[in-house]
């Protein structure tokens, strides 16, 4: 009967019949218990519904990208458009994980294989997190169409802190966006198993489950974000894992497989005002998982002293690449405190479009570090040593590399078998005699 009345016809009501009677204020405090209690007694997020919303296309690349570039460069053939769900980690509808689309059909496609994850975490500072994705759009859908199921924090508390001297902030404060998308990227793990065994899942992870698979996962961030994806790496590697067993045959103890790490700034030591959160980050001798650092040499943030600070500290990394691009600033996402150039070049993107307000050369810079991720991860997470090949050549990048180091194991080309002997020639006819 409440699915026919609303709940205030309902107290009119009873409070109607408690003016008449002592029945009618028997009904009323019966009727307010049931009320207070119903919460507790009803499994609430079984009713909870995610979130959908299909972007009817990708959004266009800033730059052109050449032949030579590559095809990192350019968006991927994965789909034509982008599908957004949201799911609870913490809170109701606090993750986002967006999957490439048929805008035709408006089916998620995989080409017959499950998408492996690429963990995206943002930074905290002066903006809330679902605008800093809204900034960072095209990054996404880059990822998205090559093949990747990209997952990020939306909400955790707080949000937009406000920039000032770094010990003003507990390092936990920064440490919560990373902490709450490795818990995402556990939830996901635990429900895939589970989905595997025919066992309940959350009920908002059960329209994408089957296409992902988040046994094979890598990170990446920018800024403050990007000193975090390092962080998540290490703490990849001492967290639990339930169910990580039954997807993976082999013995691999956690599933992220490596990081990108887009201008880090990873803060200043505690004894010159840092909060310690740089400390704690550089007390880890035991990292191997693969790195990609990135950062402009232009960079005025702090980021391409950082980029050399993680680069020499990671020395047990299986694979460690350090890229720097020729005049490139801390403009990875066209936002206010990125160094943009260009008249206007400050959170264009919640304006509809970035062209005529930023500098080519802020373009290249973000198309660069586009295609290096989708090699990066494409090489990681799909096996593909092609991509990690492309990732080396100077000429896969719009804007000019300046420097690019590598140390670690290189995958080693398979050697073509040399080609068999040429067959004897025929015996010469026998002479005929005379």
């Amino acid at each position: 009967w409440t699915s026919a009345l609303s709940c205030r016809e309902i107290i009119v009501f009873v409070i109607m019949m408690a003016s008449s009677s002592w029945t009618g204020i028997l009904m009323l405090l019966l009727t307010t218990t049931l009320m207070l209690l119903l919460p507790l007694l009803v499994d609430v997020s079984s009713v909870v519904v995610s979130a959908m919303s299909i972007k009817p296309a990708l959004l266009p690349q800033y730059v052109r990208c050449q032949e030579s570039n590559g095809p990192f460069c350019k968006r991927g053939s994965v789909g034509d458009g982008v599908v957004e769900y949201a799911f609870k980690t913490r809170e109701n509808e606090d993750t986002r994980i967006w999957l490439p689309i048929d805008t035709s059909t408006n089916t998620i496609v995989n080409n017959n294989k499950t998408l492996p994850i690429v963990l995206w975490i943002h930074p905290m500072y002066d903006k809330t997190l679902p605008v800093w994705i809204a900034h960072n759009r095209r990054n996404i859908d880059h990822l998205v169409s090559h093949g990747f199921a990209v997952v990020a924090t939306y909400r955790v508390t707080p949000m937009g802190l406000r920039p000032t001297f770094e010990a003003a902030y507990a390092p936990q404060l920064f440490w919560n966006i990373g902490d709450h998308t490795l818990e995402a990227l556990q939830l996901l793990v635990r429900s895939k198993a589970a989905s595997n065994n025919g066992n309940r899942i959350p009920s908002d992870i059960k329209p994408f489950v089957r296409y992902i698979d988040p046994s094979r996962a890598g990170v990446t961030g920018y800024s403050v974000g990007a000193a975090l994806s390092v962080r998540l790496v290490d703490r990849a590697a001492e967290a639990s894992w339930d169910g990580l067993s039954k997807l993976r045959t082999s013995s691999v103890k956690q599933p992220v497989l490596g990081a990108v790490s887009l201008g880090p700034t990873i803060g200043l030591p505690r004894n010159r005002g840092g909060s310690g959160a740089r400390d704690a980050l550089l007390d880890v001798k035991n990292r191997t998982a693969p790195l990609l650092l990135i950062a402009g040499t232009s960079d005025r943030r702090n980021a391409l002293k950082d980029v050399n600070t993680l680069y020499d500290e990671s020395p047990n990394s299986q694979l460690r690449v350090r890229m720097l691009l020729q005049s490139g600033t801390h403009c990875f996402l066209n936002v206010r405190g990125g160094e943009c150039r260009g008249g206007g070049c400050s959170d264009c993107e919640a304006r509809g479009s970035c062209y005529g307000r930023c500098s080519s050369r802020d373009f290249e810079q973000q198309a660069s570090a586009q295609a290096a991720q989708a090699a990066w991860f494409t090489y990681l997470l799909q096996g593909d040593t092609g991509a990690l090949r492309q990732l080396m050549k100077a000429e896969s990048y719009p804007m000019r590399v300046a420097s690019l180091d590598v140390d670690g194991d290189l995958p080693r080309r398979r050697r073509r078998p040399p080609p068999p002997p040429p067959p004897p020639p025929p015996p010469p006819p026998p002479r005929l005699s005379s």
